[in-house]
């Protein structure tokens, strides 16, 4: 007797790990340059250790709520990856707004917080909502939805401990940078200011009018929008937007079964699976 291995899932496990490595490692440094580009670079560089604080709590919980290191865990990281970082750039956004008024100091840094405590908690708490029915499903079901919501809720809830918390005693002695001082980073700063300057001559010259037209169009707007809904929904279902719930993808197994007549002589068997052979080591070259 011969033991073989066919297949091995802790390649399949190991790679998605590698995936969620390389993302969240691509992901830290796309979020430190965007936001050093319009941030101060303390606020740029706490929000974005953030993540990683959010990250740590969640992996912390999940060994007493029953959640191993699998597939589903390493998934809904992926899932929620791109969304936990919000409450934190909103947050330090904030406080920062007030230093750039010379408003600095602990005080300071917890009103900046607190006015916008309900649009944060809000945008999170919707969220976590939205995956907690994961949890309720039944069945087999269960054991793949219930780890995927937890890891999400978890992420999302330290994250927003960390943004209404942690972040702010971080930035409470944060102030505006002097753009006469020269030193390693002066080049830097006069390209964030750049930046900067660019998106609030957006958000003024370009942004307010359309939001303040929509808003005296309002009735206008909607009828907008809703014409577009229903735009969207004809041209799914005239078959115009393909759709498929289960796409097909590459596999990693190629299966064949040959069935012969019971009176094959074992010579024509092993003749055919020679053939077969012949043409897997073709498929691989």
């Amino acid at each position: 007797m011969q033991l073989t291995t066919v297949y091995n899932e802790n390649e399949d496990f190991n790679a998605l790990l590698n995936i969620l490595v390389t993302n969240a490692s691509i992901g830290f440094v796309l979020v430190f340059a965007l936001l050093l580009l319009t941030l101060h670079p303390k606020v740029a560089g706490w929000v974005t250790a953030g993540v990683a604080v959010a990250f740590a709590g969640s992996f912390f919980i999940l060994p007493y709520v029953g959640v191993s290191l699998n597939f589903l865990m390493v998934f809904g990281f992926l899932l929620v990856l791109g969304i936990m970082v919000d409450d934190a750039i909103i947050v330090g956004e904030s406080i920062y707004e007030r230093a750039e008024r010379g408003l600095t100091g602990a005080d300071n840094a917890i009103l900046g917080s607190q006015l916008v405590l309900k649009p944060v908690v809000a945008s999170v708490l919707t969220t976590m909502i939205a995956f907690s029915p994961l949890i309720l499903i039944d069945g087999e079901v269960r054991q793949f939805t219930r780890a995927i919501s937890i890891v999400v809720m978890s992420a999302l809830f330290f994250s927003l401990v960390e943004s209404l918390f942690i972040l702010p005693a971080h930035l409470a002695h944060i102030k505006e940078p002097d753009p006469n001082k020269r030193g390693l980073f002066s080049g830097l700063m006069k390209l964030q200011r750049i930046c900067s300057h660019s998106i609030v001559w957006f958000a003024r010259t370009i942004h307010a009018p359309l939001a303040a037209g929509a808003s005296k169009m309002r009735y206008l707007t909607v009828a907008a929008f809703i014409m577009l809904f229903v735009n969207a929904c004809g041209l799914m279902g005239s078959g115009r937007v393909q759709q498929t719930f289960m796409p097909e993808v590459e596999g990693d197994f190629m299966q064949v079964q040959i069935e012969m007549p019971q009176t094959t002589p074992f010579s024509r068997m092993q003749q055919i699976a020679e053939q077969l052979d012949t043409a897997r080591l073709a498929l691989e070259a």
